[in-house]
């Protein structure tokens, strides 16, 4: 009987011990570097959630990221982090390790965990106008989280990265990860916009029309207008003539010469925004890389199924 029993707990270690290894809950010093072994390797799979094609694809995506934008990224697989929060982790973590470059900040970390069910995304600051919070949502909620309540962690892993990978390096554009939108709500919305518009213009009209003598609404018409220049500007002075009543009205507006200069500055500064955007950078060689030194405000989102 004893004998049976030593031989039964023997044939039971293996399976504990790897039941032990897939409930491992890690800390932020225990989680791999990878990357710190070699710049190819974006993804810290140290339990194996994703198969090894999986891991392949995404590591090769996020290469050529690296190189075409010099942005750093990184994707971890957990199966636990105990009871610590996801987003307190993936801030730490990505801090721990500072990913991105240290003056643009432009570092990426997707953190998945298991047992929680859910999935972060924690941008640098230099990546939040890029990809900001509700950009990482719908990524999260329209190509991944389906995927994964079907029990397919591959594919929503590889279908997420692809569309984070799309809008970083700008090769998928905004509309794309926009949830899709009826024509009716399009109408509507340019429909409400246009009221909000006219409709105030409309009735600061209607008021300077309205006769003072017989109080009629947009009663007023211009008879007349004569433009007088002065030193400042010019001086414009209308004569309007009541249609109901027949009470003449003048008017005069003094306009000055900074009036006709137009507000056209502010769209030049958009094309600044992605400027930060460089080629390579904080790679080292391929036997091994080192972040630059970024760090993150807590920008991006946090979703679970």
């Amino acid at each position: 009987m004893k004998k049976f029993i030593c031989v039964f707990i023997l044939a039971l270690c293996p399976i504990i011990g790897i039941w032990a290894q897939s409930e491992k809950s890690y800390t932020i010093q225990s989680v791999p570097n990878t990357y710190a072994m070699d710049r190819r390797v974006h993804v810290s799979d140290p339990n194996g959630l994703l198969m090894p094609e999986t891991q392949a694809e995404i590591n090769r995506m996020l290469t050529l990221l690296e190189d075409s934008t010099g942005i750093q990224s990184m994707v971890v697989m957990l199966p636990s982090i105990g009871q610590e929060d996801i987003f307190n982790f993936a801030h730490n973590l990505f801090r721990h390790w500072g990913i991105g470059n240290k003056e643009s900040n432009n570092g990426m970390l997707i953190v998945y965990v298991a047992d929680q069910r859910k999935i972060r995304f924690t941008t640098g600051y230099g990546l939040e106008g890029i990809l900001p919070d509700a950009m990482c949502k719908r990524i999260q909620s329209r190509y991944m989280i389906p995927h994964f309540r079907e029990g397919n962690t591959d594919l929503g892993m590889l279908e997420g990265t692809k569309a984070v990978v799309g809008v970083l390096d700008g090769s998928m554009k905004a509309g794309n990860t926009e949830e899709d939108v009826s024509l009716w709500e399009i109408l509507l919305v340019m429909g409400a916009i246009l009221f909000i518009i006219i409709v105030p213009i409309w009735l600061i009209h209607r008021q300077a029309h309205t006769c003072p003598k017989c109080a009629k609404a947009g009663a007023l018409k211009v008879v007349s207008q004569t433009i007088t220049p002065t030193r400042k500007g010019k001086l414009i002075r209308r004569t309007l003539l009541c249609s109901s009543c027949g009470h003449t009205v003048v008017k005069e507006h003094h306009q000055s010469n900074n009036d006709d200069t137009d507000a056209m500055i502010g769209g030049m500064m958009m094309g600044s925004m992605l400027g930060g955007r460089r080629r390579g950078g904080g790679g080292g060689s391929f036997m091994g890389g080192s972040f630059g030194g970024g760090s993150t405000g807590g920008g991006g989102s946090t979703s679970g199924w």
